[in-house]
């Protein structure tokens, strides 16, 4: 399903425009990069939780050449669902 068709979807279930509903939508979410960035976790819908988390440095190897490759230390982006969730989607 793509953005748009989850927009119609949504504004044909509240029986809002979609112009509206996608408005809406696109504010969210960008509240939701400006919390997640500044390091707040977020709770989407009750069923979804996004938080940032911090990524150790760590040695790779590139598979092509071999060669050892040091990746910094960095911000990593994770959701988790909640039970609730995964037992409506059973």
């Amino acid at each position: 399903m793509t953005k748009k068709d989850f927009i119609k979807k949504v504004a044909e279930e509240a029986n809002f425009r979609q112009v509206n509903v996608n408005e809406v939508f696109d504010a969210a979410e960008k509240v939701l990069i400006d919390t997640v960035k500044s390091g707040e976790s977020v709770n989407v819908f009750r069923w979804l939780k996004v938080e940032t988390e911090i990524k150790p440095e760590r040695t790779c190897r590139n598979p092509k050449t071999g060669e050892s490759v040091v990746v910094p230390e960095h911000r990593g982006v994770k959701g988790k669902f909640t039970k609730a969730f995964k037992e409506a989607v059973q």
